[in-house]
């Protein structure tokens, strides 16, 4: 009943506008999809948020996230690693030919539980957990950037212009 609930005050929350994506998203989104770069969402979180989000604030991109592993497609949570298996297998991947993009130290130790390389950018909700949690990531920055709102790097390489680029991530994956 409470993760019902919890469900219905979301999907009201993004219905109202209150959800917005962060910055880069949108962005980096269509540079991917325009390269024909797989994209999938890998989230702990119920089917219906994560259609609630799309329809609201995506809507032209859930042709280019076929795949979503959600919560209730797993047994094991993050930060176990099950469900970016599930996404690894169902694509047909390599784990060093991924890179998970995650906002909380159990999503990290999700994707790396999983092999991937992962680039972490905090939210407001992760923002209080420690910065050791992120010790593991390939790399840190506070959002992916946009024009006249650039990012700010962490930890990992440089980011040149303040706006995460597909080579950018790139050059996030192993090398081999």
């Amino acid at each position: 009943a409470l993760q019902a609930a919890k469900q219905r005050h979301y999907g009201a929350l993004v219905a109202a506008g209150e959800l917005r994506l962060r910055p880069g998203v949108a962005r980096l989104m269509a540079a991917a999809a325009a390269a024909g770069l797989r994209q999938a969402i890998v989230t702990t979180s119920g089917r219906p948020a994560v259609q609630a989000l799309l329809e609201r604030l995506l809507p032209e991109w859930q042709q280019q996230l076929p795949l979503w592993i959600c919560g209730e497609d797993v047994a094991a949570k993050k930060p176990h690693p099950e469900a970016y298996r599930l996404a690894l297998s169902q694509l047909a991947l390599d784990p060093g030919q991924v890179l998970a993009i995650e906002d909380s130290g159990n999503g990290l130790a999700a994707a790396r539980g999983a092999g991937l390389a992962v680039l972490v950018t905090r939210s407001a909700a992760s923002a209080v957990e420690p910065a050791e949690v992120f010790a593991a990531a390939t790399a840190q920055l506070d959002h992916l950037g946009d024009p006249g709102q650039p990012c700010t790097v962490l930890s990992g390489p440089a980011c040149p212009g303040g706006c995460v680029t597909l080579s950018y991530l790139q050059q996030l994956l192993p090398r081999g």
